[in-house]
């Protein structure tokens, strides 16, 4: 992340950019004075890995939050790490791990559908599950999931609900079974239970 993302961008994407060196020289001063790059408030299992944020006054802040304080990691971070005393207890920073100052990691890359353009809605026709906790979903969600990787792959998204699955749902290889979360469900996620699903 740096000032090179508004300069290099599209005229028809950000209309104001800065054009000449004068206008960037100005910007760059402007930034280094005043930009945060990343502000983490409350964050739960927070993960930062592998990050440059360039031409700012605060590269990674962390502040404290009116619902709490960032809990999580980071690691291979190249910018300055700015933090409170307050909101700061509960990450652990491996770049100040004197073990580990040459080591790395390269993640998994993530797991997505073989066809993004093939999306399925579960409560859509043909399948009309109901999401209402009561009525057995199982086939209408198998349906779908059936239905994606007959089509070369695909997601199967489940709006928000409650879906009763009383048996297997099995999720072909190329599909990607996707939910929603929404905040009246977040604190009550443990409720939420899978009995049996075969990948």
């Amino acid at each position: 992340m740096g000032n090179n993302v508004w300069g290099d961008a599209p005229p028809s994407v950000i209309t104001n950019a800065p054009v000449n060196p004068s206008d960037k020289e100005q910007f760059r001063v402007y930034t280094e004075a005043n930009l945060k790059g990343v502000v983490c408030k409350r964050n739960d299992a927070l993960t930062i890995y592998g990050i440059a944020i360039n031409e700012c006054n605060k590269g990674l802040s962390f502040e404290q939050g009116i619902y709490g304080k960032t809990y999580g990691a980071i690691g291979d971070v190249n910018t300055s790490v700015y933090k409170t005393s307050v909101n700061y207890q509960g990450i652990a920073d491996t770049d100040k791990v004197p073990q580990g100052a040459d080591k790395g990691h390269v993640f998994a890359a993530n797991r997505k559908p073989a066809n993004p353009e093939n999306f399925f809605n579960v409560k859509n026709s043909p399948y009309d599950a109901k999401g209402d906790g009561v009525t057995d979903d199982a086939q209408a969600i198998q349906s779908a999931l059936d239905a994606a990787s007959s089509a070369g792959g695909g997601t199967v998204f489940l709006p928000p609900g409650i879906y009763k699955v009383s048996t297997h749902l099995s999720v072909p290889s190329g599909v990607e079974l996707r939910g929603s979360l929404d905040y009246r469900f977040a604190h009550n996620v443990m409720l939420a239970k899978i009995e049996k699903c075969t990948l």
